[in-house]
């Protein structure tokens, strides 16, 4: 070990020592460009520039829907699935609180364009003044969508609607759609009962015990709920819901049957109610205005695409919507109604249907005929011309609410509130009023 030290000149181990020193400098000096400064870690780099937000929110419209469990809400997830299209075209599903807080909303939150609602909250803001004056130019519609047919369950004692008369009956949470419905079925029928506000299950509880004479319910049928009451007896049933006209000019004529409800209705036998059209609905924007252009992209979009929705997975539901019916009462979107008109396929000419197709509408509209008088509907046509000429007047019906249906041929999709009886679940009206 001397012999080598001896032969290590000193100058050599200095020169080892610094190369030693000048590796690990180096080395440090590596680590330190790789890894940012502690200045530069504290400080956020933005995520978007200025020229991409404006790109992200160009084509951005809102929805309001409705709960986690509602057919509002699955019906603008299919939206946002089908329809967004990167900075084209963005759909942003918000969770509403019901049918009249979705028109609030539209109204007046920012960034709200649209809403899903029902056909018949216009009645009731106008009838309330809560939300001005003008309020059918200031919300329009976009399309009507599907039906929520309107359940009224009662105990085995009252034999029909107007036997609830002073009597206690549960209308559903405060602001919610059948709360609202139960109040403008109620009134336009004249049949005043005292409200009450409790969950349904509670609801049904009361009745049982005699503290509640009904309930009502406005879903889309089978109720799922309704479908929990099985194996608890059959001291409960659905209360018909005869079409007059005090109904015609918000609400579709509908049938609950006993595949729908097999422990609330006899096999074979079925119930007549009314159902309420839900309806994408939208704030007048004016034209020209940045909005009005962020709705016309949506809509162009929407209707392109709107057979997609009526594919599998999406919600059922998409299956009955016709976006040629009309919702009376309501103003279509501007935009809307211009794509429909330039789009649409035109409707076919009025040929005769064929004797088979002939002989099924009437047939129909016997049966229509003897479930309204089953019913208690008033005023039907008793003399041969006078159902001849409602006869007429049905056939036109069938054609404005599901165009084409009426002569046997099809220019849109079908939708729930256009089929005869028996078909779809729907009807037709009872008497000329409507039309």
């Amino acid at each position: 070990m001397v012999v080598l030290r001896s032969f290590l000149p000193r100058p050599t181990a200095r020169a080892g020592v610094r190369a030693l020193v000048w590796a690990l400098a180096l080395g440090s000096a590596v680590v330190s460009a790789a890894a940012p400064p502690a200045e530069a870690q504290r400080r956020k780099v933005p995520l978007v520039e200025p020229a991409s937000k404006e790109r992200m929110n160009q084509n951005t419209v809102g929805i309001g829907a409705g709960k986690s469990d509602s057919a509002f809400l699955a019906a603008v997830e299919d939206l946002t699935t089908v329809l967004d299209d990167g900075d084209n075209l963005r759909v942003l599903a918000v969770l509403g609180k019901g049918a009249a807080q979705n028109v609030r909303d539209t109204l007046f939150l920012r960034n709200m364009d649209m809403g899903i609602t029902q056909s018949n909250i216009l009645s009731y803001f106008k009838k309330t003044g809560e939300l001005g004056s003008n309020l059918e130019n200031r919300l329009v519609y976009v399309t009507k969508l599907f039906n929520e047919e309107v359940h009224v369950v009662a105990g085995s004692g009252v034999g029909d609607l107007r036997e609830l008369q002073g009597k206690t009956v549960n209308f559903g949470e405060n602001g919610s759609g059948s709360e609202l419905t139960a109040r403008l079925i109620f009134d336009s029928l004249k049949i005043s009962v005292t409200p009450a506000s409790m969950p349904l299950a509670d609801a049904l509880a009361a009745i049982r015990r005699g503290e509640l004479a009904a309930t009502v319910m406005l879903t889309g049928k089978p109720s799922g709920a309704l479908a929990k009451i099985r194996g608890q007896g059959s001291d409960l049933k659905l209360l018909p819901i005869p079409f007059e006209e005090a109904l015609e000019q918000d609400y579709l004529p509908a049938r609950l049957t006993s595949e729908d409800y097999p422990d609330l209705i006899p096999e074979g036998e079925s119930v007549e109610t009314v159902a309420v059209s839900a309806v994408l609905a939208a704030y007048n924007w004016p034209q020209g205005s940045d909005r009005h252009r962020r709705l016309k992209v949506f809509v162009e979009a929407f209707f392109a695409k709107f057979p997609e929705l009526r594919k599998e997975p999406r919600h059922p539901k998409w299956r009955e919507v016709n976006l040629l019916a009309d919702v009376p009462g309501w103003q279509r979107f501007p935009a809307a109604k211009q794509w429909l008109d330039a789009n649409a396929a035109p409707k076919a000419a009025q040929a005769a249907p064929s004797p088979a197709t002939a002989a099924a509408q009437k047939k129909s509209f016997e049966q229509f005929l003897a479930n309204q008088r089953k019913a208690g509907a008033q005023n039907l046509p008793q003399s041969p011309a006078a159902q001849q000429a409602m006869f007429q007047k049905f056939l036109e019906w069938m054609e404005q609410q599901s165009p084409g249906q009426g002569s046997g041929q099809v220019s849109a999709p079908s939708g729930a509130g256009g089929g005869a009886p028996g078909a779809g679940g729907q009807g037709a009206p009872t008497g000329p009023r409507l039309w």
